[in-house]
């Protein structure tokens, strides 16, 4: 036996199943709704787009609404998965963002 493939097939395995738990958590933390409050201001969607979500079992990607602050045209868009998560930066999730190199 080739221990070593065995210890890569269940690390594979695990991550497989720790990305499909992410997904899921964070897909629940999507809000689609015409308009939401944000820290006291409106919101309206401005749409829906794909995100890459970095784990530390490795990325996942969903699709989630975007918003922007009425009457600020150019105003940056916020998604709630992101705010809700606390994701760090570009779609770091803290624990992620936070490790350090082995």
């Amino acid at each position: 036996m080739n221990y070593a493939e065995v210890d890569v097939a269940i690390g594979a395995t695990s991550a497989r199943i720790e990305r499909a738990s992410h997904e899921n958590v964070l897909r629940s933390l999507d809000v689609d709704r015409l308009a939401v409050g944000i820290a006291g201001a409106r919101y309206t969607r401005v749409g829906r787009g794909e995100a890459i979500y970095y784990t530390l079992a490795g990325p996942v990607v969903l699709e989630r609404s975007l918003y922007r602050q009425v009457g600020k045209r150019n105003a940056k868009v916020v998604e709630p998965v992101s705010l809700r998560a606390g994701v760090v930066a570009e779609g770091w999730l803290l624990r992620t963002a936070s490790a350090s190199p082995p």
